[in-house]
């Protein structure tokens, strides 16, 4: 299945979600959708979704690092980006927050288990 967002129920979609006509989606807007889909965030960003957004978000971002490139490296999406996304729409499902973070643990469990095998096994 395709990840298809909507951007506009978004305010001032046409200024804020795309860089030029024909040029894409713009960085953030690109970021946030994709984080979604990461977070089990779904179907739309309004009052009751960003918190937990914000939340999922900066958990991911203490085990993982954040997602979000830019010219400096990666940095996080702020909570006014996301508060400025109200209304986007993707079609992801929403995921319970308990099993949210088990699967997020597991995943990094798995990564430090796979780093500290290299470097045990390198010797």
């Amino acid at each position: 299945m395709s990840l298809n967002a909507d951007f506009s129920k978004i305010e001032n979609h046409e200024q804020l979600a795309y860089i030029e006509e024909n040029e894409g989606n713009h960085p953030i807007t690109d970021g946030i959708v994709w984080n979604m889909m990461l977070l089990g965030i779904g179907w739309e960003l309004d009052d009751k979704t960003i918190p937990e957004f914000y939340f999922r978000m900066q958990f991911q971002d203490k085990l993982f690092g954040p997602l979000m490139q830019s010219s400096n490296g990666s940095r996080p999406i702020t909570l006014d980006e996301i508060r400025a996304h109200k209304g986007l729409r993707v079609n992801v499902a929403l995921e319970k927050r308990q099993t949210w973070v088990n699967r997020m643990v597991k995943s990094w469990f798995r990564d430090q288990e796979q780093s500290i095998s290299g470097q045990v096994g390198g010797e």
